[in-house]
């Protein structure tokens, strides 16, 4: 008699090859159907006209679509396009840049553009990943139905519906996550030849990569965890386990060899900084999470629930920890019957794993952030210390998704009671079915839309496209240009240092008034070989923005729906030497020296020390109205820090690099009792770390600040 060599847990059955076909198939309609109705609602009939996702990251994929087949048809250097973030550029090797999906959607982008190219791309993955885990759970349960289940509960999971709410479909193209699973168990069947197994895992993953990079790390980590535990927990195929293992470190090998060009540039591009690109600790899942959504599920909108889930760290499109009371109860009763099982000490095992490493480097519980987690010892490790740690959350979906089918078709119960346990698991992971939630009107004026730029904006040319960054859609406007111009701005993750550097992209970003805010604009366009700047007639800010450029002799025009602002050759070529450090040097100076004036007349007029601060200043006309937004206590988000002390004594500061904060210690720290920097530590002579606009807080005694004051109004008058 033959041995059957399957693993004993997943012994449930295979479906005749002559229904396989026909079931996936109509597998993946289903899933089709339902990802148009709850994403495509509002979208599906004005492809061109609005977009997936929420108003900021969905410019990344977009002109991710436009740039890759652009970039190799014209033979330009793809990787580093200087067109953006001009002139410096950036590397889209370290950034979430999507160049496979991009060049598959090629052909369809030449016919209809990108927008419509992404938002087909976006209601596409949330199918594929429920078909992929379809396809495995099948293979599993040995039932269609069941597998039906399972490929919904991963396909549109929280993880996957929060992300699709955001229009991250670098995250929502997880569909090869359940094929390198299936790939797995076909050779722990031994189903699959090596050879095979190598050369349709490396494809695998190095699809993965060219999809989303950060996926493919934590395949690659968790893979690499789930093998370990399975060679321990299982060892009635410890054998096949560790032949498994070499295989996948083979396939992974062959991978990198591929990809050595791409991983070159990501080396060179991180750094292997023990540095993480992001402050990962908000994104964190709370404890609470598992049993408390957010409100991208419909159960979220629950007034007791979004209480609690309004106090998350994270992002409320981050809420893939949820699963739900009937699956927790689900995966319970499985476990428990089965423990004896070394399989399901193994699905334990990594559901714990994977729930840990979620949480990340600090415990989070209803907001509050509590003791240090074991992930706390990978946060200095160089590329894992970037990863997102709630978003590890897919793969638990990738065990609770089978374990539920499997439960569902082994339970003795009548259709109709099936019926009803499954319908309370949806109903519990339903997303909000309001479309906006899932789309955004694109708001790409007339003037770039139509063409007529091409009247007005030469080809090549840089220009400073307002709102900044970020917070607008430059990104949205190039593309929809053809990356006709290049803009020095845009949206690939944190703002470069190089850029932040300049007091006008804080005091964009920020949306606060600067000091010379026209010298500063001027400077910074000289300097980044920007000739003009364009913005809509009718945002908020555009008269803030037109007194600013008229001020900098700039000449403007309304055209269509912008304004078209063309600054002064004469006034730029005079700055075309200007530094980062220099304007904001002059930028700490002129702040610093206000708030020495605006303390010192605070206090003489009898005004009471405790309630001192930027925002009551600004109030009492001491500060220059715009300077400071909120109310934000002592130390404003705009960088300036006013506040009593003790003994009668007053703290002054602003947010300073070194260079600029050593000339404001050359000008006031004789007279202050204190000086800290970077706050709170007491100034060196050779302060250590990192040095970049830090808090710069000097104390003075009352008579003190008197004198600064008084020294630092002679500044304020001069031209």
């Amino acid at each position: 008699m033959r041995e059957d060599k399957r693993i004993p847990a997943f012994a449930a059955g295979e479906v005749p090859k002559s229904r396989s076909l026909a079931g996936a198939f109509g597998a993946f309609v289903v899933y089709q159907a339902l990802s148009i109705l709850f994403y495509g609602r509002g979208m599906i009939f004005r492809l061109a006209e609005v977009h997936a996702g929420n108003r900021r990251d969905p410019q990344i994929f977009i002109w991710c679509f436009q740039w890759w087949p652009q970039a190799i048809a014209q033979r330009l250097d793809a990787f580093h396009p200087r067109i953006i973030w001009a002139p410096e550029g950036v590397d889209l090797a370290w950034v979430t840049s999507v160049p496979l999906p991009s060049l598959i959607a090629a052909p369809l982008t030449a016919r209809y553009g990108a927008v419509v190219s992404y938002n087909l791309a976006t209601l596409l993955m949330p199918a594929l990943a429920a078909l992929t885990a379809f396809l495995l759970i099948r293979r599993i349960a040995g039932s269609t139905w069941p597998a039906m289940l399972g490929g919904y509960l991963f396909g549109f999971s929280p993880y996957m519906i929060g992300h699709q709410a955001a229009g991250h479909s670098v995250l929502t193209a997880a569909f090869l996550a359940p094929v390198v699973v299936y790939l797995a168990l076909l050779r722990l069947d031994e189903k699959v030849a090596r050879p095979w197994l190598v050369i349709t895992l490396a494809t695998a993953l190095t699809c993965q990569f060219l999809i989303s990079l950060e996926i493919f790390a934590t395949i690659v980590m968790f893979g690499a965890a789930a093998l370990i535990v399975a060679w321990l927990t299982i060892p009635a195929i410890s054998a096949r386990i560790r032949d498994l293992a070499i295989l996948s470190a083979m396939a992974l090998a062959a991978s990198i060899v591929v990809l050595t060009p791409y991983l070159y540039r990501v080396v060179v591009a991180s750094g292997l900084s023990s540095h993480p690109l992001w402050n990962t600790t908000p994104f964190s899942t709370d404890l609470l999470e598992m049993f408390i959504p957010t409100s991208t599920l419909m159960l979220g909108h629950l007034p007791p629930l979004h209480a609690i889930s309004s106090r998350y760290s994270h992002k409320v499109i981050e809420n893939g920890a949820y699963i739900g009371v009937p699956l927790v109860v689900i995966v319970v009763l499985f476990l428990k019957s089965r423990w004896k099982r070394p399989e399901a000490r193994f699905a334990a095992i990594m559901l714990a794993m994977l729930y840990v490493a979620s949480y990340g480097a600090r415990l989070h519980v209803a907001g509050y952030v509590l003791f240090a987690m074991p992930w706390k010892l990978l946060t200095r490790v160089p590329l894992i210390n970037s990863a997102f740690p709630d978003r590890f959350t897919m793969y638990i979906f990738l065990i609770v998704a089978p374990i539920a089918s499997l439960w569902i078709a082994e339970l003795r119960a009548s259709a109709a009671a099936k019926a009803a346990i499954v319908a309370a698991v949806v109903l519990f992971m339903l997303p909000d079915l309001n479309a906006g939630r899932f789309v955004y009107e694109l708001d790409t004026p007339d003037f770039f839309r139509s063409g007529t730029y091409r009247n007005y904006l030469t080809q090549g040319e840089t220009i400073l496209a307002l709102p900044f960054g970020e917070m607008g859609s430059a990104m949205y406007w190039q593309a929809a240009a053809k990356m006709n111009f290049g803009i020095a701005e845009g949206h690939f993750g944190p703002t470069p240092t190089s850029f932040l550097a300049w007091p006008i992209v804080g005091a964009f970003l920020d949306g606060g008034e600067i000091p010379d805010a026209p010298a500063q604009l001027n400077a910074f366009m000289a300097t980044h070989g920007v000739t003009a700047v364009v913005f809509r007639q009718q945002d908020p800010s555009a008269a803030q923005w037109r007194a600013m450029l008229e001020s900098g002799g700039a000449k403007l025009q309304a055209i269509d729906d912008v304004v078209l602002a063309r600054p002064d050759p004469a006034t730029l070529e005079r700055l075309r030497g200007a530094s980062a450090v220099e304007m904001e040097c002059r930028l700490d100076d002129a702040r610093f020296a206000a708030l020495l004036d605006a303390a010192d007349r605070y206090l003489a007029g009898g005004r009471p020390p405790a309630d001192l601060s930027p925002f009551r200043a600004q109030q009492l006309g001491l500060l220059p109205p715009g300077w400071v937004r909120n109310d934000d206590g002592a130390y404003s988000s705009e960088g300036l820090w006013l506040s009593p002390e003790n003994k009668g004594r007053v703290s002054v500061g602003v947010r300073a690099s070194y260079a600029c904060a050593q000339r404001l210690v050359a000008s006031y720290g004789a007279g202050a009792a204190q000086t800290y920097f970077p706050y709170p530590r007491p100034l060196e002579s050779h302060p250590r770390g990192d040095l970049f606009q830090r808090k710069l807080v000097m104390v003075f005694t009352r008579e003190a600040l008197a004198h600064a004051a008084a020294g630092a109004r002679v500044g304020l008058r001069s031209p």
